[in-house]
């Protein structure tokens, strides 16, 4: 096998998430590179569209705004919607990819998508629900934080307020928390073939007990791909903003921009998924021998 098979350290899956995807880094480029082309293609458009409407008028009626901004709220829509699909696609395409690597089989761009097209609309129910839950939650605790604020507000305003900034971070916190117990759900999804609630279910059973290192490798991969995007796209913003909206120049430097950003996406994009593909195969080592089951499936297997 490629991998050898034992619980790793930290230290030791972030290793090997990162060897892992230099060694292979066409394979995962090219899998992330099709939801990425694909935004990169609409925030050309959009910004096409906005230049030739020309800047917002200094005075408008609320039906003319609205009307204004009807169509790029449409278009949004319809793109997140789009994008989604696309996405989840890509994260099982990744997946199998890894699958692949981890029994040191060759793979495709092409074969782990075609793989992943029976699981696909699976996945996108599973990030659909995924993230209905984690809105649920937040929006809960912001209402109830609201609530208890807006009560202390009668006793003292600066009472009120510091509740109000500690319910935000809590919020914060409920994301994380969300977001580390579900880190395994496509892994357990594709891999496994679950079905959306059933791998949401074996992803807080799969992390309990190591949801610290599902947080640092999220972590990580959050700041490596916020830092791609603020080093390669971040100086076309500002120029794009000091140029003035609505210029020639803002538009060259916006999309000049966002191909850069583009880019920057579609190289640091894989990380995540691989790290938490790797972590699925860590936890079910520690915790259900998978080691052992894939030894003995080996030499079960008929040799050529």
């Amino acid at each position: 096998m490629a991998l050898d098979l034992r619980p790793l350290t930290l230290a030791e899956l972030l290793d090997r998430s990162f060897s892992t995807y230099k060694r292979h880094i066409w394979l995962f480029v090219g899998i992330m590179a099709v939801p990425a082309l694909f935004a990169l293609v609409y925030s050309i458009v959009l910004q096409l569209f906005q230049f030739s409407n020309g800047p917002f008028p200094a005075k408008m009626t609320p039906d003319e705004s609205f009307r204004r901004v009807l169509p790029t709220l449409i278009a949004t829509g319809v793109f997140v919607l789009l994008y989604m699909v696309i996405y989840a696609f890509a994260l099982g395409a990744t997946t199998i990819a890894v699958a692949h690597l981890y029994k040191n089989e060759t793979v495709g761009v092409a074969d782990t998508y075609r793989a992943v097209r029976p699981q696909g609309w699976r996945l996108v129910l599973l990030l659909v629900w995924a993230s209905v839950r984690l809105m649920l939650a937040w929006t809960g605790i912001l209402i109830l934080v609201g609530i208890v604020a807006a009560l202390l507000a009668l006793l003292s305003p600066i009472l009120s307020g510091v509740t109000f900034v500690l319910g935000m971070l809590a919020s914060l916190a409920v994301i994380a928390l969300f977001a580390v117990r579900y880190g395994v759900c496509v892994p357990a999804a594709v891999l496994e073939n679950l079905g959306p609630n059933a791998a949401l279910r074996r992803s807080v059973e799969l992390t309990q007990g190591h949801r610290g290192r599902i947080f640092l490798i999220l972590l990580c991969a959050i700041v490596i791909t916020y830092a791609t995007g603020a080093l390669l796209q971040g100086p076309f913003i500002v120029g794009a903003l000091v140029a003035g909206p609505g210029t020639p120049t803002a538009l060259v430097l916006s999309v000049i921009g966002a191909v850069l950003g583009t880019a920057g996406s579609t190289f640091s994009g894989p990380i995540m998924i691989i790290g938490l593909a790797l972590a699925y195969y860590d936890l079910r080592i520690r915790k259900e021998a998978l080691d052992l089951q894939m030894m003995l499936d080996a030499i079960d297997a008929p040799r050529a």
